[in-house]
C-alpha cells in the first residue's frame, strides 16, 4: 500500500456530553463504549491497523493541556505529538500536521486523518475503502470517506455526490434542519461526511496555500488566526475532491443520542442514559 501516516486529531473542549465529558477530560479520553479502552486508544489502534504504520510513524495533534493525557493513554513513547496552545479547530490542526509530515517524513507521504472521538464497529469496510482512497490521493486529490445515511440526522455534515460518478463531490451541507435532513436522506444523493480523509501532504499544503493562505502563515510564522474547520477552509473551496462510499458501522460520538445508540445493550447504558438527562 505504500507509506500512509496516521494523523490523529485529539483536540476538543469537553463541552459536548457534559457532565460525562469535561474540559480537563474530553470524551476521547473516556472509556465510553469499551470499559477497558478509551476512544482515543481505539483510534490509535485503528490507525496502526489500517496503515501498517508503527507508533513512530504516527502523528498526534492535540491541545498542549492534553499532552499528559495523550502520553498516559498511549502507554508508550510517541515521538510525533504536535501541541497547540489554543483550540483552533480542524483547519489549522490538519495544516500543521501536513507541514510536519512534509518536513519530517516526505512531501509525497500520504496522510490518513482521523478524529479521535469516533466509534467504528468494524474496520474491514474502511480498510477496503482506503485502497480506493489511496489511489485518489496519489493523484493529488483529497479523498473523503462518506457514510450512507440511515436516518435524517441533523448533527452531521452531508456530501452531495454525482449519481453518474459516485466518486465526485458536488457540494456540502452542514448540519441541516430536520426537514432538510429528511429530504437529503430520501434523495439518495447524499452521504454523511465522516471527517476521515486521505491525501498527500504536498497536495493538501498546496490547497491551503490556494484557499487558506492565512492558515499556512499561522503554521509557518505563528501569525494570529481565528478558529476554522478544515471543511470551511479547504473542502468547500477545492475542486480536487473524491468521496469513497464506506458502509461501516460508524458514529461520531458527539451527542447523547448518538452515544446512547452505540451503547444500546452494552454495559453502562442505564448510567449514561441518566447522565444524558442532566446534560441535555
Amino acid at each position: 500500500m505504500g507509506r500512509i501516516i496516521p494523523v490523529i486529531l485529539c483536540g476538543g473542549s469537553g463541552k459536548r456530553l457534559w457532565p460525562l465529558s469535561k474540559a480537563d477530560r474530553p470524551k476521547q479520553f473516556l472509556n465510553l463504549i469499551d470499559p477497558q479502552t478509551s476512544l482515543f486508544q481505539k483510534t490509535v489502534e485503528r490507525g496502526l491497523n489500517l496503515t501498517g504504520a508503527s507508533l513512530n510513524e504516527t502523528i498526534i495533534v492535540t491541545n498542549e493541556k492534553y499532552i499528559d493525557l495523550v502520553k498516559t493513554h498511549l502507554g508508550r513513547p510517541c515521538p510525533h505529538i504536535i501541541s497547540e496552545k489554543a483550540p483552533l479547530n480542524t483547519g489549522p490542526a490538519i495544516a500543521r500536521a501536513a507541514y510536519y509530515v512534509s518536513e519530517i517524513f516526505s512531501p509525497d507521504s500520504l496522510m490518513l486523518v482521523m478524529p479521535s472521538d469516533h466509534y467504528i464497529e468494524d474496520i474491514v469496510p474502511l480498510k477496503t475503502s482506503l485502497i480506493l482512497a489511496e489511489k485518489e490521493a496519489r493523484e493529488n486529490r483529497i479523498a473523503l470517506f462518506g457514510i450512507k445515511p440511515h436516518r435524517p440526522e441533523t448533527g452531521y455534515g452531508y456530501i452531495k455526490t454525482n449519481s453518474k460518478n459516485p466518486l465526485s463531490v458536488d457540494g456540502f451541507i452542514e448540519k441541516p434542519d430536520a426537514a432538510t435532513a429528511k429530504n437529503l436522506l430520501e434523495s439518495g444523493q447524499y452521504l454523511w461526511n465522516s471527517g476521515i480523509f486521505t491525501f498527500k501532504a504536498s497536495a493538501i499544503l498546496n490547497d491551503f496555500r490556494l484557499h487558506a493562505p492565512d492558515i499556512l502563515e499561522h503554521v509557518e510564522n505563528g501569525a494570529h488566526i481565528q478558529p476554522v474547520s478544515f471543511d470551511k477552509a479547504v473542502l468547500e473551496k477545492s475542486s480536487d475532491l473524491s468521496v469513497i462510499p464506506c458502509d461501516m458501522q460508524w458514529m461520531d460520538v458527539g451527542t447523547w443520542e448518538g452515544l446512547l445508540e452505540v451503547m444500546k445493550n452494552k454495559p453502562g447504558y442505564e448510567y449514561v442514559e441518566k447522565l444524558s438527562a442532566s446534560g441535555n
